[in-house]
This record gives structure tokens, C-alpha cells and sequence, in this order.
């Protein structure tokens, strides 16, 4: 569980599954986490503009491309919003990448909640 005296984490959600998404933003009300996912998006077009104008705290992609698209990705993302930190999953391999801090694997729940909570 988050503990936070401010407002919170806001989270903003790219997929090309939408269910991913909102099955993610259910787990972390049910979890009563201080996460609050701000928006989704199937594709980096739709979340380009939302990024640059949401500046959530954290992206998450989720997504079935390797490593090299994802590294792509979060340097277009850390270019419209250079505080943001972007965790990239992949399904493949059960690895969760987290740009500008480390690699780490994920075998549940739990420990994607940790990350999305420290």
C-alpha cells in the first residue's frame, strides 16, 4: 500500500490492451493505494498529447514489444515530460524495466504495486 501525505500518485497508462488498464486502475482502488490512474492509451499517438499535458508522476507501458521500442519510447516520453518516471512491463518475459532507475523482475501483484508506490 502507498502511504503519502500529499495528494498522490498520478499514473497515466499506455496499452495496446485497454483491459490491461482498467483492470489495473480497479486493482489500485481495491488495493486503496494513493495511485490514481489519470488516463489511458492504446498507442504512443493518442498519449503524446495527454502526457505533455497531464505531467502524471509515473507511465506505465505495458506492451508486448522488446526492450529497444520500449527505451524508444521513454525517450520521446522524458522528452515532453522530463520528470516522469516510466515503467515499461513486458509480458514476454515477466520483466519490468524502469527507466532512470534499474531493471527489475516481477513475479506478481505485489511487486508491481511497489513500484508504482516507491
Amino acid at each position: 500500500m502507498c502511504i503519502s501525505e500529499n495528494t498522490g500518485t498520478s499514473l497515466y497508462v499506455i496499452s495496446e490492451h485497454l483491459m490491461f488498464g482498467y483492470g489495473l486502475e480497479n486493482l489500485l482502488h481495491q488495493s486503496q493505494t494513493n495511485v490514481t490512474v489519470v488516463g489511458h492509451a492504446t498507442s504512443m499517438a493518442q498519449a503524446t498529447e495527454h502526457v505533455r499535458v497531464l505531467q502524471p508522476d509515473i507511465v506505465l507501458l505495458y506492451s508486448h514489444e522488446p526492450l529497444l521500442a520500449g527505451a524508444s519510447l521513454a525517450t520521446r516520453l522524458l522528452a515532453l515530460s522530463p520528470v516522469v518516471r516510466i515503467i515499461s512491463m513486458s509480458v514476454d518475459d515477466n520483466t519490468m524495466y524502469c527507466y532512470q532507475v534499474a531493471e527489475h523482475y516481477i513475479n506478481g501483484v505485489e511487486d508491481l504495486l511497489k513500484a508504482l508506490c516507491h
